[in-house]
């Protein structure tokens, strides 16, 4: 299936870097496997074109004829593969919006951000085993107590 994703355009306020316009666009087609590209393949793919800040966040949207539905996961993606089968062709819109007052933890935000992602675990084992280790920490130091 061939894959079009236009991104909005946006200021974009990278950590560190000038505050930046960016045009909007469509990004270069692309063919995927639908059974074998997820979200997160998605969000490095439009990273290798845009750059945005820890204070951002990038939306995706399936658009209708008269209705637009955020795509919130990978079952939601392929479903919009699905859908548009037939057609060969599935068009997503990428939008990227500033977080309004302080940062606040955000899973999405976690999973999505491709600076922030290579930094976290972003699976439940990872951060199973990461609590478990923090509980040892404490443990130990308990006993130097």
């Amino acid at each position: 299936m061939q894959l079009i994703v236009r991104v909005r355009s946006f200021f974009s306020f990278p950590d560190g870097g000038p505050k930046t316009w960016s045009q909007r666009r469509t990004l270069p087609a692309l063919n995927v496997d639908t059974h074998n590209y997820g979200l997160l393949q998605l969000v490095d793919f439009i990273a290798e074109h845009y750059l945005w800040g820890s204070k951002q966040r990038l939306t995706l949207w399936r658009e209708l004829d008269s209705e637009s539905f955020e795509i919130k996961s990978d079952q939601e993606l392929l479903e919009w593969f699905q859908v548009n089968l037939e057609k060969g062709i599935a068009e997503i819109v990428g939008q990227i919006d500033d977080f309004e007052g302080l940062l606040q933890c955000s899973p999405t935000k976690r999973r999505c951000h491709p600076s922030f992602r290579n930094r976290a675990p972003t699976s439940e084992a990872s951060t199973n085993v990461r609590s478990t280790s923090e509980a040892a920490t404490i443990k130990r130091a308990k006993k130097n107590i």
